[in-house]
């Protein structure tokens, strides 16, 4: 109500004005004021009968429908909801987490100490890179789109549902942060970059799509060799780009155990092409069974799939 708000405002700049550091904003009517509740006993009773029998597992419109079905009467969905706040319930989503060995669990431990910088708080880490890979699917089944009545639906045609064509990416990102450079201030905006497993090809027969010859993009089979190319031709020189002022205090890029990061003395030869031309930029497997420790697994590849779905063009996602 804009008369409440205007009355608490003006009563939050008289307590300033009077030297109140910490305003008292509070409702000054004492007992039990306002709107009066209409939840009996024996509807929170049936509430938490339902609520027990299917374990929580229900929306709104299934605790409706149950309630109705049950007792003959017909509560709306908003009305449960208000029921249930004030019963003192409240929505909880599960998550399935990986099962960890002890050995795992003082592995994540040993990795969160090393991220206290001064012994009493976790440093910004201004020089972790983190990097991970990221299937995205090039068509997605089930998709909702609004259609003018005119407009005819647009259907995707695969010989299998399960071999969709996908691509790999791998993506490495960092912490945003200013810095100066040669005298000039500059800022990093935490995008190191994203490239795709893909190769050039030659169509091996005739099709009714292309002849024979023709020169395709297909998706690339991540190997250790193949791995260890992307990082020394793409990602080295774009960190050496993107964070030129770190020459000297030396990188960390930070990905997981996966067998093409680790086989064939990855691990080796990735610090050694981090070494080259005066660089210190070194690799560090991440804790097993721990993607929460990957920012990219976290949270970005959420946001970028969110965001490839909504930029997506005639089949095609923009750059």
């Amino acid at each position: 109500n804009q008369k409440t708000l205007s009355s608490m405002y003006q009563s939050y700049i008289d307590q300033i004005n009077e030297g109140v550091m910490f305003p008292d904003l509070a409702p000054k009517k004492e007992g039990n004021v306002g709107r009066k509740s209409e939840l009996t006993p024996q509807i929170e009773e049936r509430l938490r009968t339902i609520r027990q029998e299917h374990r929580g597992n229900l929306t709104l419109r299934l605790f409706a429908v149950e309630y109705e079905e049950r007792y003959d009467e017909t509560l709306a969905t908003s009305t449960i909801r208000r029921y249930l706040h004030e019963m003192g319930l409240f929505q909880s989503r599960s998550y399935l987490k990986p099962v960890l060995t002890d050995a795992q669990k003082l592995s994540r431990l040993e990795y969160i100490v090393r991220q206290i910088g001064n012994g009493k708080s976790f440093s910004l880490n201004k020089n972790r890179i983190h990097m991970d890979e990221k299937w995205f699917y090039v068509v997605r089944e089930g998709r909702l789109r609004w259609l003018d009545p005119n407009e005819p639906v647009d259907t995707a045609s695969v010989h299998k549902k399960q071999n969709v064509t996908k691509v790999m990416f791998l993506v490495a990102i960092g912490l945003p942060h200013k810095f100066n450079h040669n005298g000039e201030e500059q800022e990093f905006d935490g995008k190191i970059g994203c490239w795709a497993f893909t190769e050039q090809t030659l169509a091996k027969r005739d099709s009714v799509n292309r002849p024979a010859g023709t020169e395709l993009t297909v998706s690339q089979n991540v190997t250790s060799s193949v791995y260890y190319d992307m990082i020394r031709e793409k990602v080295i020189p774009a960190i050496r780009k993107k964070l030129p002022h770190m020459k000297e205090e030396g990188i960390i890029v930070q990905h997981d155990g996966a067998p093409s990061h680790t086989g064939k003395g990855n691990v080796a030869n990735l610090n050694e092409a981090g070494l080259q031309r005066g660089w210190n930029i070194t690799f560090e497997v991440q804790p097993a069974q721990s993607p929460d420790l990957n920012k990219c697994d976290l949270c970005f590849f959420n946001s970028l799939q969110l965001d490839s779905e909504r930029h997506r063009k005639g089949g095609k996602i923009e750059e």
